[in-house]
Parts: structure tokens; sequence; C-alpha cells
């Protein structure tokens, strides 16, 4: 195992004490289920490192398709997916154990903003409460997640909603 004092010595995966982990929540609870069913074997915890880096490419897929929405979105989604997902400046998160709380930000703060960019498309009020959802995700995963959600949800709704779009919301209604 690579982090002896988040993981392997740590009491809250262990004995599943709570009491101390702060805002990490969600990947120390997700510490303590993989601990429950694998015990400290590092190939348990490594596999569910890269299922986690298959699930951020897979949704950086998703939403690189569906933000570009062009002949040829497909084709660069899918680049991106696979750049992600092979190259080396990417590999810390199926390489280490301690940086799962990495890959749930990433993962929800992904999901966040493609959530935001479907309801600023079709106004369905579901994704706009997946989206919120997608950020307490990214919040109680790692200590910056809240600021990377909230980058990644501002930086889509800047690039896709409209002047008009844009006026109505602060009040001005066009």
């Amino acid at each position: 195992m690579d982090d002896t004092v988040q993981i392997t010595d740590s009491d809250v995966v262990k004995n599943g004490n709570f009491t101390a982990i702060g805002i990490s929540a969600w990947t120390y609870l997700c510490y303590v289920l993989q601990y429950r069913l694998f015990g400290m074997s590092a190939v348990g915890f490594h596999a569910v490192n890269w299922l986690l880096h298959t699930a951020v490419a897979c949704v950086l897929f998703g939403f690189g398709r569906d933000f570009l929405k062009n002949r040829y979105s497909w084709h660069v989604a899918i680049f991106g997916a696979l750049l992600f997902a092979v190259h080396p400046l990417a590999s810390e998160i199926p390489n280490y154990v301690r940086t799962q709380d990495l890959a749930w930000a990433t993962l929800f703060s992904l999901l966040a903003a493609w959530a935001l960019m479907l309801f600023l498309r079709d106004g369905h009020w579901l994704k706009l409460l997946g989206c919120g959802v997608c950020v307490l995700g990214a919040t109680f995963s790692k200590g910056p997640g809240l600021a990377h959600a909230l980058m990644m949800c501002g930086a889509v709704g800047m690039v896709t909603m409209q002047l008009a779009s844009w006026q109505c919301y602060a009040g001005n209604g066009g």
C-alpha cells in the first residue's frame, strides 16, 4: 500500500470512526467500504482506482461529445477520453491508492458540468438537481472539490449560455 497514514494506519478506515475526517467524507466512506470488501489488499484498492479512472474517461467522452455537437464531436471526444486514459501525466489515479480523492472530485465535477450543460440546453430541472448533487459529491470528496466543481460549472455556463439567457437569469428580462 502506498499511503500508510491515510489508509493503512487510519482509524477511520479500519474502524469506521468518522469523527475526525473533515471534508473528505465521501472518499473515506469509500475507503471503509473497500477495506470491508478487500481488507488491506493493495490489489483491491488499485482495482477501484482503475475503475474510477475509467469512469472519468467515459464521462469525459460523453461530456465532450455533447459539448461539441458537430459532425466530428464523436471523434474528438473519443480522442480526448483515450488521451486522458492512457497519458502518463494522468496516471496518478490508477498508480497511487491515496489519490482516490482526486478521482472522485474529478468524476463528480465533470458530471456536474455535464448535467448543467444539459440543463441549460433543455431546461429540465432534474438535470439541475443532478448538477447540485454532483457538486456536493465533489465537495465531500476532496478539500478543493467544491472549487473544482464550481469552476467547471462556471466555465460551462459561460460557454453554453447565450446573451439572452444571461439577461434572463440576471433579471434584466432581455
